[in-house]
């Protein structure tokens, strides 16, 4: 019989392994294409290539997937495990969809002023996507591969597989912890808030909600809105950071923090109202079932009291040795493993 839910070990196995395996397709890529022309920066010149970059988004999507499938099925767990076949509440889908667009669009000009901050003490982050937009051909091409595949696979991963592992901490624990796995694996300080705050979106709609569907919704089209405003401006323009644009930055960055306040609401009243119109059905159980329930439950007390009552069958209890959470610890070496990654990009 298949399991039918992950757990803590799941949680800090998966994010261990969805850190390792770029860095081994790297590794290979690396390898294979020693020898390869180079440019006079001393950098490989199919690097700059559009489609070697967009094969390289196929492999990352394939990895994550690739991952999802074979550690569920090589686990026994039911691949409904993950959430992916609840039905959303189309309400909920709704209200995911403009908190999608909301944190794209009102988050930008902070991350922004956070990557010119860290130019100004000598740190070159880029937080902008290196990817061609020229035409309506190359923009549905990276909606395809920078919207639908990373919304599919990373909410297999982050949220159908680590958050839903981590439930045993609680509701806030689990979200945040699960948020901090996510914005680390994104690999860019600038983004770092943004990505975080993405991740606590997306942890608390699918702890509320079981559904990853409407996860997928609110990365889908938050990905597709920074697509379509770099698709419309066609050109990047460094801005000037002044005293005005700083003001707006955060007062933007906390417009869209009040968004997901709200959004966080309305999803919490919508299910209580369905909760409650379910409850009653639910509820209904005929004076028979409780009377078995109480005889039952006298009989399982009386047996109990029986086996305690004879001597021969005691037994000493000792009390189980205090483990490691080995979840929680692979969890927080996945942490350190992002962490390390982020610092050797930045060099």
């Amino acid at each position: 019989m298949k399991i039918q839910s992950y757990n803590e070990r799941d949680a800090g196995k998966v994010y261990i392994w969805a850190l390792i395996l770029p860095i081994i397709v790297s590794i290979i890529i690396g390898i294979a294409l020693t020898g390869a022309p180079k440019d006079e920066e001393g950098k490989f010149i199919i690097l700059k290539e559009i489609w070697f970059n967009y094969l390289l988004q196929i492999i990352s999507a394939l990895l994550l997937v690739g991952l999802y499938f074979f550690y569920t099925k090589s686990h026994n767990i039911s691949y409904k495990a993950c959430g992916i076949t609840k039905e959303p509440n189309y309400l909920m889908v709704i209200i995911c969809i403009v908190v999608g667009f909301s944190l794209c669009f009102f988050t930008d000009k902070f991350i922004t002023l956070i990557a010119e901050g860290f130019k100004a003490i000598g740190l070159n982050i880029n937080s902008t996507l290196n990817i061609p937009l020229s035409n309506f051909g190359e923009y549905v091409l990276a909606i395809v591969l920078v919207a639908i595949c990373p919304a599919i696979c990373e909410e297999l991963i982050y949220r159908g597989i680590i958050l839903n592992g981590l439930r045993k901490y609680g509701k806030w624990t689990a979200i945040l912890l699960s948020a901090l796995a996510f914005c680390l694996m994104h690999g860019n300080i600038a983004q770092f808030p943004y990505t975080f705050l993405l991740g606590v979106v997306l942890g608390y709609v699918m702890f509320e909600t079981s559904s990853l569907i409407l996860c997928i919704a609110i990365h889908f089209f938050n990905n597709a809105t920074v697509l379509t405003q770099m698709y419309i401006e066609q050109t990047y323009t460094t801005p000037t950071i002044d005293a005005s644009f700083v003001v707006e930055a955060i007062a933007l960055f906390a417009v869209a923090a009040a968004i997901v306040v709200l959004a966080f609401y309305l999803i919490a009243k919508i299910k209580k109202k369905t909760e409650a119109q379910v409850e009653p059905v639910e509820a209904q159980e005929t004076q028979e079932q409780n009377l078995q329930r109480k005889k039952n439950k006298k009989q399982k007390l009386l047996t109990k009291n029986e086996k305690f009552s004879r001597p021969e069958q005691t037994e000493v209890l000792v009390p189980e040795k205090k483990k490691f959470d080995n979840g929680l610890v692979m969890l927080l070496i996945g942490y350190a493993v992002a962490i390390c990654l982020t610092a050797i990009n930045m060099i």
